[in-house]
């Protein structure tokens, strides 16, 4: 049997939540591609920074998944920014998605990770994928990943979560109509406990407050409403309890960047009334200069305790002169994690 299908045979048997017993004897990928590096950052529970080897090899994260212990995480980068001729002065790997094994201290504080599997996505057509993944859930049989140039859900079929899933050839799921212009996409999928699916995208306009939400039920039925938005969705994830938590983020030029947890005010979707505004409930609204582009966002238990786990897009396929040429630092992937608890009880809540 050669390594690579060791490997894939190993990975394959992962369940969601597996143990770090369970998964401690894998084979682990030699070669890995970032390290995680702790740091103290404003406002987090724990954080710290992904330092890539090779920054055409890995990049920032627009989505990203967790085992419900938190020991494996996986992340997915979006497609190169590089446009096609200019991708043999400035080669970078699109759409790569890493398989991550979590180390954490009694105190439950991240301190390692190991890259178990990686690859790229693939299209529809089954080749390299070049459309920007921003948004994943796992779905009971396989990933289903959104875009920000199509409204379609795409699906990754596999039997179980954190095997080698992405290697094979998606299907689109879900069809919807795209609400969003050019770069303004649909950043954020999640599926609730009911099987309801929500996708809301990003604004078109900076200064408005609300974004589009679309509605798809079990039956397939869709419904488009329009959400209470301070700052830009990104992300979401599902808590144990069912509640939807929204991840929102604005850059504020010198000031940093704007950091939002909401929660639906009204969670219950048929009680919703007609041209209404669904209004939403901050759980933690701060702005501080060492965040950054946090794009993807997950939620698991470590330690008894329930986490938010929010990481950053650093944006680094952009061509070299746009940061090096010009003496600009590259931007950080950050990974920081909230204790849900935390948030809850926090006196900073807002009304």
């Amino acid at each position: 049997m050669t390594s690579s299908v060791l490997l894939l045979s190993l990975l394959s048997g992962f369940a969601h939540g597996a143990s770090s017993d369970e998964t401690s004897s894998s084979k682990q990928q030699t070669f890995q591609p970032f390290s995680y590096v702790s740091q103290t950052i404003t406002g987090a529970h724990d954080a710290g920074q992904l330092i890539h080897i090779d920054r055409t090899q890995s990049g920032g994260f627009s989505a990203m998944w967790a085992s419900d212990d938190c020991q494996q995480f996986l992340f997915v980068s979006d497609y190169s920014q590089v446009p096609e001729d200019e991708l043999a002065l400035q080669p970078v790997r699109r759409s790569m998605w890493y398989q991550t094994l979590n180390t954490f201290d009694p105190k439950g504080h991240l301190r390692s990770m190991t890259v178990t599997q990686s690859g790229a996505l693939k299209a529809l057509d089954g080749t390299t994928l070049k459309g920007a993944a921003e948004s994943i859930f796992w779905n009971g049989d396989g990933y289903v990943v959104s875009f920000d140039d199509t409204g379609d859900l795409w699906l990754y079929p596999s039997k179980t979560p954190f095997g080698n899933i992405f290697e094979v050839t998606p299907t689109i799921y879900k069809q919807q109509a795209s609400s969003g212009l050019d770069n303004d996409g649909l950043e954020t999928i999640a599926k609730l406990k009911d099987g309801t699916i929500i996708s809301i995208w990003e604004k078109t306009k900076r200064d408005e407050l609300t974004a589009t939400m679309n509605i798809i039920e079990k039956d397939s039925k869709q419904s488009s409403w329009t959400l209470q938005a301070v700052s830009n969705p990104k992300d979401a994830t599902v808590l144990e309890d069912g509640t939807l938590v929204i991840l929102e983020k604005d850059w504020l030029r010198e000031k940093g960047s704007r950091l939002r947890f909401s929660l639906l005010a009204e969670p219950n979707y048929s009680n919703w009334q007609v041209d209404q505004i669904v209004n939403t409930k901050n759980v933690f609204d701060l702005t501080a200069i060492d965040y950054d582009n946090f794009e993807g966002m997950a939620s698991c238990t470590i330690d008894n305790k329930e986490r938010i786990f929010i990481v950053s897009d650093d944006n680094g396929d952009w061509p070299k002169r746009h940061f090096e040429d010009k003496n600009i630092p590259r931007q950080k992937t950050l990974l920081l994690s909230f204790q849900v608890q935390d948030l809850i009880n926090s006196t900073k809540l807002s009304p």
